[in-house]
């Protein structure tokens, strides 16, 4: 014996003695002696398994069982409990082959109690899919008792539980034991298994959910063996499967075997190493004492002989049935044996196969089952044709059952099957199924989707017992294969081009492929897809491919992530694809594909095939193929209004001109939609509504930026009409009796275009004691329009441009990818740890850290000088501001022009108001220049001073990939809020703007003409109330004004009626009232309507009411009544005239701002 052997074998041989040390205890003791024993011996053994080398494995294992012998015989009577789910130890990796060997000699040298463990394990899955959960629960404590606590018995325990008691039982089951154990890897296990279980958890929430926390954990050994526990998820990497297999030794032997059988199943369907798949085949011989299926069924993929006598023969009774196309027959069968017959998820498969063939409406769809069996299969059959809508959550629930129950081989081919029909490659598809089929217990004709080897498949064909079963089988195997009339057309074709495409004959496929697309079976159809787009793509047919994802995507509303859309696609250059542009379907599948993979190059493609189509349709905008989608592509065209014809793709067309245009093309839309695709009708209003309101806002928006260049005018005016009454009645006194002939405004203007007078002008003498006045006014003036608080220029630059704005606005978006970071209050930049990983991949990651530091302060210094040096009026104290309003000579000559002919001080406050702002128009025009050329050029700079170092730290990777995408995405949009900023300095006028009644009347009228395109009344809107809104207040007046028009459209059942509106204002009471008076279609039953409006009227003060309506998205009267009714004097009225039109007043609180 080697000493590294000896050195192992005496970790264990000390385990031994220990337990036998001292004299005879009580049984108190002795139980206590077995757990050590037991957690001592595991410890000792994954010691060891880094001191023993490959070869001697199984002899270290032979010693392990003479030595332990006399013990494990001694503690048998001492139960188990929870001994092997108390212990995290970490120790040494191995390789993957090693961890393989290991323990496959460790299970082989414990046949009998797993071989005991699996009989009862399969009695106990019958329980459960049958609905016996009270004997279920006595079963899985028969195997606690026999065999200890095990992370796979806790896993099933909470399911039942949550299945029989609901959240709490399960709830306090988990809480107990995760007090009671609070070590190791259980309390983690329990919390995620607790909520995993829960009714209202969304299966798809929850395993992103918890992938976003495990990802978090630092260790990644127990990062990995966490994911895959939680997500049941194989990683590729051996090195991380082999961190899997050495955590998992921590727990009880079942766990172990579970993980390993788990994970051949995977190396089985997916690896092509030949070197790994012939260990694979010494690992399974190794273990062949094992009385599990599962074990059978690997041995199948792995081309080894197999006596198939642990796995059940399909008798095909319903099979045949149902693979001949005698659905009903099937069904039948099903049930029939449903209570008698072993289950197992081929069963499951099948029933769920039928079902997915019965049509929407009949009875059998109704049927509500109790059990986990029918559960299982209904939500299998139902999800597949309610795919478009899933109201009843049917598809989230198979896979939940898949995953909540995993534990159970049934309910892990239900997974893995749905994997299967989701699965976005052939490839895929054709792993997921195999790992399907290799975990029904039954041998049936889905085992054969898969290739074997010749003498292994002819051998197993020739055990199935029906004839139509074992020719679909053939069909699987020999894409050549002589299909008999027996086997429905569909089921034939897919199992045909399912071999053709194993054996790369793609044109077989597309020949033969077209039944299966058709079949009346969701899930066939679905599955077939998949192979025929794959063979599509390896024959680079584009417009096969285009006009199939179509069909999906928008007629089967697929998941575009469930189709190999990218593996067809992504490379495709525009020339290869422009032929078969012109179709609607090749711009909805570069649509598919952008929910995928969204490049520049799919967006490209995406801008040019929707100009084709437009070209090719004769029309200019989207929204005028209204008339030609109403056709038998009418879903196709659906798709392509509202995905294809998105905002990014909007906003190149360049019949588009603006952004606004856009917005409004993009509502158009809608309001189509809204005809062509009445079931969705609630979104496209509800879509409609938020452009509406995004256009709203964007005006508001768009208002703001042009005011934060801003004087108060009023206000000024106000204040110089009294500073400078008594300054220019002395002017008038002054140049009473003076020039007799001024300077008319006139001739200085001709002068000024004459190169010869010119001269004359550029200075400005002050001739007089009236010029030396009219300067010292025109000073205290241009003082007032620049520097009062708060109503001068610089005033309003320091609230809205300096003061935040302009600083906050350029450097959020490089803050928003973590270009830069914000400084501690010493003046030092926070460490960028948003890229720590990418900077630590760095040659040189101080390198790096000293990059982002330089592009961040340059960043800020430049921003601060614009904030507290150059954004300012050019003045004594802010000599570089950019906003120099001195006024020249000529202009002083103008204003006394004006001051000596038209002697009134209003005409004078204008002329000087009107010319200060002449010279802050073009000092506004000089600071727009600098933004845009100097900010925008240095930002650039850094931009590519960013880049450069990244190219030449960074190795190509994908951490450089992410961080050039955050740098691209940072520099675009810093350079538009450039641009924005820029545009603050753009000359406009001086007043704030305001919305009138009629602007508020026009944009509801609009909005609700938009949700109703055929509505087109003939309306009198005259307002008396005079109130103008702020962008603040529009929106609500918007909305009472929408309800009453909206009402008008909805309840009138007039495509043109007559409407009446008027507004009136009570200063007094501080009440606006509106009135509305709309005509009614004579086919309305008047009585019934008068008698619906009495029952409303009572109720329209109900608070739960009113609240349910606004909740709720109604209309009509409830909605416009939630809405007065929170204004402080809300009032409405209602009813029909005696000449039988309908009335509506309402009146609320608003404050005048005449």
């Amino acid at each position: 014996m080697s000493n590294q052997k000896r050195k192992a074998i005496s970790l264990v041989s000390g385990v031994v003695a220990r337990s036998r040390a001292g004299r005879k205890h009580s049984a108190a003791d002795e139980a206590e002696r077995a757990f050590l024993f037991r957690s001592q011996l595991s410890a000792a053994m994954m010691d060891a398994r880094v001191r023993v080398s490959q070869q001697a494995i199984p002899k270290f294992f032979g010693e392990v069982a003479r030595l332990t012998a006399f013990e494990n015989l001694r503690f048998s009577k001492s139960p188990v409990g929870y001994s092997y789910l108390r212990l995290l130890m970490t120790t040494e990796p191995r390789t993957l082959k090693f961890e393989l060997s290991w323990l496959a000699e460790r299970i082989r040298n414990a046949v009998a109690e797993l071989n005991d463990f699996i009989a009862l394990k399969g009695q106990f899955e019958q329980s459960v899919l049958k609905g016996k959960m009270a004997q279920a629960l006595s079963e899985l404590n028969s195997i606690e008792e026999r065999h200890g606590a095990s992370l796979w018995s806790i896993s099933l325990r909470v399911a039942i539980l949550q299945d029989e008691g609901g959240d709490e039982a399960q709830k306090d089951f988990t809480a107990t034991l995760r007090k009671t154990y609070p070590k190791a890897i259980l309390p983690f296990y329990l919390r995620h298994l607790s909520e995993r279980a829960e009714r209202s958890v969304p299966i798809g929430w929850y395993l992103e959910n918890v992938k976003r926390r495990i990802d978090r954990f630092k260790d990644d050994d127990l990062k990995t063996y966490l994911l895959f526990k939680v997500l049941e998820e194989w990683p590729r990497d051996q090195k991380k499967v082999a961190a899997i297999l050495r955590i998992e030794q921590n727990h009880h032997l079942i766990d172990i075997y579970e993980t390993l059988v788990s994970l051949i199943q995977h190396l089985a369907a997916s690896s092509e190493d030949a070197s790994l798949r012939k260990h694979l085949t010494q690992i399974v011989e190794r273990i062949s004492g094992i009385e599990d299926f599962r074990i059978e069924k690997i041995r199948i993929r792995l081309g080894m002989q197999t006596s198939a006598k642990c796995f059940l023969i399909d008798d095909c009774i319903a099979t045949d049935r149902l693979i001949s196309g005698d659905i009903v027959g099937a069904y039948r069968a099903l049930r029939h044996e449903e209570s008698a017959a072993r289950l197992s998820g081929f069963t499951i498969l099948l029933q769920g196969l039928a079902l997915s063939v019965v049509k929407e409406g009949s009875a059998v769809l109704d049927r509500r089952p109790g059990h986990l069996y029918g559960r299982a299969s209904h939500a299998m059959g139902r999800a597949s044709i309610d795919g478009r809508n899933d109201d009843d959550g049917l598809a989230d629930t198979a896979r939940k059952i898949g995953h909540v129950y995993s534990g159970l081989s049934s309910c892990a081919s239900i997974r893995y099957f749905q994997l299967a029909i989701a699965a976005n490659s052939a490839e895929k598809q054709f792993e997921y199924m195999s790992l399907a089929s290799a975990n029904c217990e039954h041998l049936s004709f889905i085992d054969f989707s898969i290739r074997f080897p010749s003498d292994v498949a002819t051998d197993l064909i020739g055990k199935l017992k029906g004839l139509v079963s074992r020719d679909v089988a053939l069909c699987f195997q020999h894409e050549d294969h002589l299909v008999s009339t027996s086997v429905d057309e569909a089921v034939a074709a897919y199992a045909l081009c399912t071999a053709a495409h194993n054996a790369g004959r793609f044109d077989d496929v597309e020949r033969n492929i077209g039944s299966a697309l058709t079949s009346k079976s969701t899930i066939l159809s679905s599955a077939a897809s998949t192979i025929a787009l794959s063979a599509f793509g390896a024959n680079g047919n584009f417009k096969s491919s285009a006009e199939l994802v179509s069909a999906e995507v928008a007629i089967k509303a697929r998941a575009p992530e469930s189709l190999p859309i990218v593996q067809v696609f992504s490379n495709a250059a525009w020339r290869d694809i422009a032929p078969f542009s012109e179709d609607v379907a090749m711009s909805n599948a570069l649509a598919a594909l952008a929910d995928i993979d969204s490049t520049d190059t799919t967006r490209t493609n995406r801008i040019f095939a929707l100009q084709k189509v437009l070209r090719g349709m004769g029309v200019e905008l989207p929204s005028d193929l209204k008339e030609v989608a109403k056709g038998s592509r009418q879903q196709e065209f659906v798709y392509f209004l509202l995905r294809a014809c998105s905002m990014d793709v909007l906003d190149m067309l360049t019949s588009l001109e603006s952004s606004m245009a856009v917005l409004e093309q993009r509502r158009e839309i809608y309001s189509v939609l809204l005809d062509l695709d009445p079931a969705n009708s609630d979104e496209y209003r509800y879509q409609i509504l938020s452009i509406s309101k995004e256009i709203r806002i964007s005006q508001g928006l768009k208002t703001i930026d042009a005011t934060r260049i801003h004087v108060d005018a009023p206000a000024i005016r106000s204040m110089l009409r009294r500073d400078l009454a008594e300054s220019f009645a002395r002017y008038l006194q002054l140049t009473k009796d003076g020039d007799a002939n001024p300077e008319s405004f006139d001739a200085i203007l001709r002068d000024i275009a004459k190169p010869e007078q010119l001269a004359k002008h550029l200075l400005f003498p002050k001739e007089t004691e009236a010029d030396d006045l009219l300067f010292t006014m025109i000073g205290q003036a241009r003082d007032r329009f620049l520097f009062n608080v708060p109503h001068g220029l610089d005033s309003y630059l320091s609230k809205r441009v300096r003061h935040g704005s302009i600083v906050g606005h350029l450097r959020a978006p490089a803050e928003a990818e973590g270009m830069i970071t914000q400084q501690d209050r010493d003046g030092r930049y926070k460490e960028n740890t948003r890229w720590a990983h990418a900077i630590s991949l760095a040659k040189s990651p101080a390198e790096m850290q000293r990059a982002f530091l330089s592009f961040a302060r340059s960043l800020d210094q430049h921003l601060l000088r614009l904030k507290d040096v150059l954004l300012h009026v050019k003045c004594e104290e802010k000599p570089l501001g950019l906003l120099d309003v001195r006024l020249q000579p000529i202009q002083y000559r103008l204003i006394r022009s004006v001051a000596l002919q038209d002697r009134t001080l209003d005409t004078f406050l204008e002329t000087m108001m009107g010319m200060l702002r002449a010279i802050l128009n073009s000092a506004l025009v000089g600071a727009n220049t600098y933004i845009v050329q100097e900010t925008s050029g240095h930002v650039d700079t850094l931009f590519q001073q960013l880049r450069t170092t990244v190219q030449q730290q960074l190795p190509p990777c994908a951490e450089r990939y992410d961080m050039n995408a955050a740098i691209n995405r940072a520099s675009t949009n810093v350079q538009a809020a450039v641009t924005s900023a820029a545009s603050w300095f753009a000359p406009t006028t001086v007043d704030d703007v305001k919305f009138t009644m009629d602007d508020a009347f026009d944009i509801a009228l609009i909005s609700v003409r938009t949700i109703n395109p055929d509505f087109e009344p003939d309306i009198s809107f005259e307002d008396e109330s005079g109130l103008q809104f702020t962008v603040n207040e529009l929106p609500f007046m918007q909305d009472v004004l929408f309800e009453a028009i909206g009402n008008v459209a909805k309840h009138a059942h007039l495509k043109a009626p007559s409407v009446e509106i008027h507004s009136r204002y009570s200063i007094e009471h501080s009440l606006l009232t509106i009135e509305v008076l709309n005509d009614i279609s004579p086919e309305v039953n008047l009585e019934q309507k008068i008698a619906r409006l009495a029952e409303l009227k009572p109720i329209l003060r109900d608070a739960d009411y009113l609240q349910k309506a606004r909740t709720e998205g109604d209309s009509g009267i409830p909605k416009l009544a939630s809405t007065v009714f929170q204004s402080e004097h809300g009032e409405l009225e209602f009813d029909v005239t005696p000449e039988g039109r309908f009335s509506l007043t309402f009146s609320l609180s608003v404050n005048s701002a005449k």
